[in-house]
């Protein structure tokens, strides 16, 4: 089977159509020695290789069937859930890691990932563990260079660049490494110049094509990213993401385009009909009210894209379908969402999902794309209460018990704190991980909360100006800690004063009512015994709500509303 491999692996890179290698050669082998896991792991590549993860996903899990410890099967596994399910791909990291603390191209991986929570220091570690294995390898010092560009060094950067190209200057994978890891960053304009850099040196690079294409697409360069993706189909005819692009822009191309001031619009001619004005309106108005306060001055025009399809949202914005859960996101001067009329946005309000994405346009660009995720979600989720008291997310009974850490053990969500930290609160260096690697849905919740009342917090202490000369100097390359301290909030200082603040609001929830957990008899109790409880007990909060609950399922409405009021009035 090996050299049935080989041959195919061959004839691939020679250009032979990539469903006849998988139907001529990897599933040949599949088909005549099904216990043979390197069949399965050749034909996963290959589909990995066109950017189908689950087609590849779908191979791998099919050959670790065979042999549950192949560390390649793993890798490759790990590698098709990066983007999709980055969860999952760090529980198989971790796994591949206690089998092989050196697998070098998985700790590359986690080397990415670690950039992305902005863990510098674990990132340092993990690359010198590389430099142990092997002290020549590329990608090593392709990484370390496009670690010191994303830190400003430039002449670090430069000096790293040099010993990646040391051993063939016409590598066009440095720059190209180099390049992704900006993109990553959401620093796209500074990763262009890397990509084209690649392509100079190896014109015939499809994956640094692709990803200037799609780094264009987030700078707002949308002619020329079409373009490239064009030729891109024609290169590589079997490209997921290439495909799914360019089916979309056909649509696309039927949308109308709207133009006020610095804002671009682009969306569907009916919806612009009914919903256009609105949105060039209420961005006239975030324009009013962001820009001095945080000290945005506009460089271009701002281009927003609002799809009503859910799966063309998450093509425009991720190359591929999903994105659940996604109801707009922000690349700086370019926004998509879902459209007001789209079903992606149906149980949400759009005008809070623009507001929201635009104060990222007004702090990454002001920051130069150095704030930290935490600083910068805090921001927008902030701003959703200025745009209308009504939208500031509320400080719930959960969030109460979880920052007092009053859950029982029995039913403490993922991420919602231990027995031993006493409080679901993340520390300031941990925070990041709350959006990147959540140990639950509640928890990605939790942290935009904790990240909306920092903000809070430093605007009553310190006021807008503070925030505003924070991410100035973050624009001017000054490392966050740095920034905080010389604004006057030292982060190891924020975090003390912080948690004794959040704790103090988090008791000041109901501060009359009786937050105690029901006992079984209570709880599993007729109506009517509960009626008696809650008339013994007229403070029980739970007891309140699931007496409420019996009696809207009795259709007993106006019962329950009396129900309510009571806990109203201790908890407006």
């Amino acid at each position: 089977p090996g050299d049935i491999l080989a041959v195919g692996q061959v004839k691939f890179l020679k250009g032979m159509e990539p469903k006849d290698v998988l139907d001529t050669y990897f599933s040949d082998v599949i088909k005549k020695f099904p216990d043979n896991p390197e069949g399965y792991l050749y034909a996963g590549r290959l589909a990995l290789d066109k950017y189908d993860a689950r087609l590849a996903s779908k191979r791998f899990y099919e050959g670790l069937k065979v042999d549950s410890d192949n560390v390649e099967l793993k890798y490759s596994l790990a590698k098709a859930f990066f983007q999709s399910d980055r969860g999952e791909a760090l529980k198989i990291i971790d796994e591949i890691l206690a089998m092989n603390p050196n697998h070098v191209l998985t700790l590359f991986l986690m080397v990415e990932h670690l950039l992305v929570e902005d863990n510098r220091e674990k990132a340092e570690e993990l690359l010198s563990r590389i430099e142990e294995v092997n002290p020549r390898d590329v990608k090593l010092w392709s990484m370390r260079a496009g670690l010191e560009y994303i830190e400003g060094n430039k002449e670090k950067g430069d000096e790293f660049r040099e010993q990646a190209l040391a051993d063939w200057d016409k590598n066009p994978e440095v720059d190209f490494v180099i390049g992704s890891l900006l993109g990553q960053k959401l620093r796209s304009e500074e990763a262009v110049p890397f990509l084209r850099s690649s392509l100079k040196l190896d014109a015939d690079y499809l994956p640094a094509d692709l990803e200037l294409a799609q780094n264009l697409l987030r700078t707002g360069d949308e002619e020329e990213a079409w373009k490239r993706l064009e030729r891109l189909a024609e290169q590589d005819p079997y490209n997921v993401p290439v495909y799914n692009l360019l089916t979309l822009y056909d649509e696309m191309k039927k949308f109308v385009i709207l133009r006020r001031g610095n804002f671009v619009l682009r969306m569907d001619q009916k919806e612009a009909e009914l919903f256009g004005d609105s949105i060039l309106d209420l961005l006239e108005r975030a324009s009013k009210e962001m820009h001095d306060k945080y000290g945005f001055k506009p460089r271009k025009n701002v281009l927003i894209e609002c799809f009503p399809n859910q799966a063309d949202f998450a093509i425009r914005t991720f190359g591929v379908q999903g994105g659940d859960g996604f109801l707009g996101v922000c690349f700086g001067y370019v926004i998509t969402m879902n459209s007001p009329g789209s079903l992606g946005s149906k149980l949400s309000n759009w005008e809070v999902t623009l507001w929201h994405e635009y104060a990222h346009t007004v702090t990454l660009d002001v920051s130069s794309m150095r704030v930290p995720r935490w600083f910068t979600e805090g921001i927008s989720v902030h701003e959703e209460g200025q745009l209308n008291p009504a939208y500031k997310r509320r400080l719930t009974s959960d969030y109460r018990k979880a920052i007092l850490g009053e859950f029982p053990p029995n039913m403490r969500p993922p991420g919602a704190g231990d027995d031993e930290s006493g409080t679901a609160l993340m520390k300031l260096p941990d925070l990041n991980r709350g959006f990147t690697r959540p140990e639950s849905e509640w928890q990605i919740m939790f942290a935009y909360f904790q990240s909306s009342m920092l903000i809070d917090y430093l605007v009553e202490n310190h006021g807008y100006e503070f925030i505003r000369s924070v991410l100035a100097d973050l624009g001017k390359g000054v490392p966050f800690p740095k920034a905080m301290a010389d604004n006057g909030e030292p982060l190891g200082e924020l975090e003390v004063a912080f948690f004794k603040h959040a704790k103090e609001l988090a008791k000041s929830v109901g501060p009359d009512l009786d937050w105690g957990l029901l006992q079984p008899e209570v709880a599993d109790g007729s109506t009517e015994d509960l009626k008696k409880y809650v008339e013994e007990n007229p403070k029980k909060y739970y007891a309140h709500m699931l007496l409420a609950k019996k009696l809207l399922d009795a259709e007993q409405a106006e019962e329950a509303k009396t129900v309510l009021d009571a806990i109203i009035a201790d908890y407006p």
